[in-house]
């Protein structure tokens, strides 16, 4: 399908990059109140309220005609994408804060080339192996060197670098997978789809947890919602449309990369509003892992 204006897909995954490294900072602020599991089903039923809204606002009815498997694959995407990847990331985020996260969340470019290079044919650069082992270096970086006085412990930040590595697999495979659908149907239509699909996943498990009272509580009216909605309306809303947008009018692998500048807005907001330590080791994994960036796109 033909974008509206040259360069719009591009344009989308930068101002994707920009809402969600402000929306990354806000999760940060309401993870210290709510459990990743409570935030991120309370951020995809925000989300998912509001894009059934839009169907009427632009004119389109979310009832449309769509092969079977091409839904099951929409849902499948929505499960693993927004449902368990998201709840990965904001453990990542809680134990390794936004100008941590920052750096794991380079693997998800990376991950996208090479997801992309399998299920959709697209170019790998023989730049991409080296630029991949740069991106890696820079998120074991801080792991393996002691920093003294640094503000977040080794042993979290081998976790939060586990469970944001997984975040970033889950996400890139479950956007490579439907890419060829989204110039088959509607962007807002497949969204919702996957944003409900999500959500739904949340749902279950909220319901089968032992603190299931606890997680079901953040839908009271509370003080964190004051940082919880405008987090969910960037995240789950804003966000999630220019980011798919970004990948039906763009290239999987340019896409990604220009997603990959929220790295930079996040370690600067970070320090920033969240007082967060950087070291000299998150400088250089933080430039490592752009300069990692950079080569696997070209």
């Amino acid at each position: 399908m033909t974008p509206p204006f040259p360069y719009f897909g591009e344009l989308c995954s930068v101002s994707t990059a920009i809402f969600w490294g402000i929306a990354v900072i806000l999760f940060k602020v309401s993870g210290l109140k709510l459990s990743p599991l409570a935030l991120n089903l309370f951020k995809n039923s925000i989300g998912f309220a509001l894009l059934l809204i839009t169907f009427p606002l632009i004119g389109q009815s979310f009832w449309v005609k769509a092969a079977p498997a091409d839904v099951l694959l929409i849902i499948v995407s929505g499960v693993v994408g927004i449902g368990i990847s998201d709840t990965l990331f904001l453990r990542a985020l809680n134990l390794l804060g936004a100008s941590g996260v920052a750096i794991v969340d380079t693997l998800y470019s990376p991950s996208v080339i090479i997801f992309a290079f399998y299920f959709l044919g697209e170019k790998l650069s023989p730049l991409a192996a080296v630029g991949a082992s740069l991106i890696l270096s820079s998120v074991l970086l801080p792991m393996l060197v002691q920093v003294k006085q640094s503000d977040i412990p080794r042993a979290d930040w081998i976790r939060g670098t586990f469970w944001g590595a997984l975040a970033m697999l889950t996400v890139a495979w479950a956007i490579v997978i439907i890419k060829p659908l989204l110039n088959s149907y509607s962007l807002v239509w497949i969204t919702t789809v996957r944003m409900g699909s999500g959500t739904a996943i949340l749902l279950v498990f909220a319901l089968l947890h032992p603190g299931r009272k606890s997680i079901f509580s953040v839908f009271r009216p509370q003080a964190s919602w004051r940082v919880a909605l405008p987090a969910s309306f960037l995240g789950a809303y804003v966000c999630l449309l220019f980011w798919m947008a970004g990948f039906k009018y763009a290239q999987a692998g340019t896409a990604s990369l220009l997603n990959q500048t929220s790295i930079v807005i996040m370690a600067g907001f970070g320090v920033l509003f969240l007082k967060e330590q950087f070291n000299w080791a998150k400088g250089l994994a933080l430039a490592l892992a752009f300069a990692g960036a950079l080569l696997v796109i070209l």
